[in-house]
């Protein structure tokens, strides 16, 4: 086996930048610079994790404080995040990215493509955020909370998950 295809097989791709995408991602830069380099460490210098997001920043429900220093661990870590960009297609050992900034779609290999994205509000969600107001509770796909997890545009609901 080349290094290319070695490095190709051990490139790990998460789509999504969410709770569950995120958290994904940082087990698995745990469990692969913790255990796997003790194992394999000649291999350790080919494996990659990259997160796919198509908005501006990860964890972007959350308190613009955490996705910051999420962002930053992150890369520290060498886990590559690749923002303003959209799935186009999802093939046998690779995803094609449209990079929203530039236009252009590239390529990426993979051995593993983890999917975590497209969720929406169930609609008892969606009033609440209504009631609060649209110019507070701007994100359409999930509630906004301040740095304590209290619900933007609120003084006593909180909310996680």
């Amino acid at each position: 086996m080349t290094d290319q295809e070695k490095r190709d097989i051990l490139s790990f791709v998460v789509v999504g930048g969410g709770p569950t995408g995120i958290e994904f991602a940082a087990e698995l830069n745990d469990f692969i610079t913790e255990d796997l380099k003790k194992w394999f460490p000649h291999l350790i210098d080919k494996v990659s994790i990259s997160v796919i997001q198509s908005r501006e920043h990860i964890l972007n429900t959350f308190d613009s404080n955490i996705s910051t220093y999420t962002e930053k661990l992150f890369s520290r870590n060498n886990i590559d995040i690749k923002t303003m960009s959209r799935v186009k297609e999802v093939k046998e050992n690779s995803i094609m990215v449209l990079d929203k900034n530039t236009n252009q779609v590239n390529e990426y290999p993979f051995g593993l493509c983890l999917w975590s994205t497209g969720i929406t509000k169930v609609p008892i969600t969606s009033q609440l955020c209504e009631s609060l107001g649209t110019d507070i509770q701007t994100n359409r796909r999930a509630i906004l909370v301040d740095h304590k997890m209290k619900v933007k545009g609120s003084n006593n609901i909180f909310a996680i998950g």
